[in-house]
């Protein structure tokens, strides 16, 4: 039998399939662009452009009415 295009083995990620190259350059892009208060504490709710975009998204996709204001942002565990 040939071998699987992709391993889909649950906790077995195939670090060889990971796009090192794009991250790398998508990521000197990001920092190299990036205004200076990114990189400070910032706003406690989220980064308000963020915070925009996502209640433009939750309108357009979900239906979602959301204001900017109403939406915070924060770090998962």
């Amino acid at each position: 039998p040939s071998r699987p295009v992709h391993d889909l083995v649950q906790g077995q990620p195939d670090p060889a399939a990971f796009p090192r190259t794009a991250w790398l350059a998508s990521a000197r892009r990001a920092l190299a662009t990036a205004p200076n208060d990114a990189f400070g504490p910032g706003d406690p709710h989220g980064r308000p452009e963020l915070r925009r975009a996502l209640a433009g998204y939750l309108a357009r996709v979900r239906g979602v009415r959301a204001s900017p204001e109403r939406i915070v942002l924060c770090s998962g565990a």
